[in-house]
Order: C-alpha cells, then structure tokens, then sequence
C-alpha cells in the first residue's frame, strides 16, 4: 500500500488540503494585510468571489482524492493555483509550491504510477537537501537554532545553555 499511486495521490490532496484549511486567511482577499501581486495591474479577487474561489479549490482537491484517473481536475488546480499564487506572493510558500509540484507529476505521470512515485520521492529528496544546506551557514548556528531552540533550552539550568 505504501508504494499504491492512489495512496500517494491521498497523501498529496490531502496535505495540500490540510495546508489550506490551516491557512484559509492567506487565500482570501478579505484580510487584513495587504496582497502583494507579481505584476502591478493586477487586482485582488473581491469577496464574495474569493471565498467562492476557495472553497474551489477545496472541492477540487477532495475530488482529485476521490477519482480514479485526476489528470483534468488536476490541471484545473493547478491552472487556478497559479492565478492566486500570481494575485499574492505571500501565497508562495514552500509547502505549497512542493505540492503543487507533486501534484503536476501526478497529472503528467497518470499513465505510469511508477514514474509518478519517482518524481515525488526526487521532489520530497530535494526538498530535505535544500532545507539542509541552507543551515549551513554560520548564520543558523549563531542565530537561527539558538532562537528555535530557546523554547526548550530556556528550562536548562544556566550553565547548561548555549551562549
């Protein structure tokens, strides 16, 4: 089951779905901080319409779950995915455009499960090793861990902590 194509299908919408869910303000245009577009000309989507488009994309990503062969649905998301990426690029977050990615091999691969597999495992691979050289950098160790770290390391004893 770990190596089915529909598992994997599941595992993408539905973190791509989760992502959504746990961060519907970002993909309104009814909010309070500003859209910042790519191109200057273009205009926010105006409410009602973005939360119509929203629920969109929620829907598209339950039926791409749910049936058997995705690829239209797929490219439907994606096509509607890039209008809103390029209407706010606090839109572009990593986890997004990973599955976005993931997605599209999805679609391009329907006829070779096999290829699709492959092409998430090299996106996901990609993903952890970029994420592992940017730490190193003298400005994670001195900065970076110790402020994600302070959480925890503030219960130390003083001696214990890092400077």
């Amino acid at each position: 089951m770990a190596d089915s194509p529909f598992a994997l299908k599941i595992a993408v919408a539905g973190g791509l779905l989760a992502g959504l869910l746990l961060s519907p303000k970002l993909w309104l245009s009814s909010r309070f901080y500003p859209q910042t577009p790519v191109l200057p000309f273009l205009r926010a989507i105006p409410f009602p319409i973005d939360y119509a488009v929203f629920i969109l994309l929620l829907l598209l990503l339950v039926t791409i779950a749910v049936v058997p062969r995705p690829a239209k649905l797929i490219g439907a998301f994606l096509f509607l995915a890039a209008i809103l990426a390029l209407l706010d690029q606090s839109r572009w977050q990593p986890w997004f455009y990973q599955y976005l990615f993931m997605l599209l091999a999805l679609g391009l691969c329907s006829r070779s499960p096999a290829a699709a597999m492959n092409t998430c495992r090299l996106i996901v691979v990609c993903t952890y090793f970029w994420s592992g050289l940017q730490k190193v950098n003298p400005g994670f160790a001195a900065d970076v861990f110790p402020w994600m770290a302070e959480p925890l390391t503030r219960f130390l004893p003083a001696s214990a902590r890092p400077l």
